[in-house]
């Protein structure tokens, strides 16, 4: 079924090969640059462009044995399933970045930004 329009919906996220529960959606910022744009003094335009890493946004809900230092160690492989979109990201050799914060009434993991050079969108 084609659900390039559909948004929202069910998450799967995986981690070297082992699946953790997300809690919310993922924010995806899929553009491996930045351009900003401005006005010079005489009114003319200017822009300017940097280079960033793919980024992902990912809140985990709590489970027993999860722990968070070893999320942050070394680098990793990520693939964000959206499956009422029809969508995969795959982050490879990425970290995990942050400062991850547990609330406790909750369960919600927050404060993690998975980050890489390599990344692609299929679906």
């Amino acid at each position: 079924m084609d659900c390039c329009d559909n948004a929202g919906g069910r998450v799967e996220l995986t981690i070297d090969g082992v699946k953790y529960s997300a809690r919310a959606a993922v924010t995806v910022r899929f553009a491996n640059r930045e351009v900003t744009g401005g006005a010079n003094q005489d009114g003319g335009q200017y822009f300017t462009t940097e280079p960033r890493l793919y980024e992902m946004d990912i809140v985990l809900s709590d489970r027993c044995g999860l722990r968070m230092e070893e999320l942050l160690g070394c680098l990793i492989d990520v693939t964000a399933k959206l499956t009422d979109m029809g969508r995969r990201y795959l982050f490879t050799r990425a970290r995990m970045t942050g400062r991850p914060s547990l609330a406790s009434d909750t369960g919600e993991i927050t404060g993690f930004t998975v980050m890489s050079q390599i990344a692609r969108q299929v679906g």
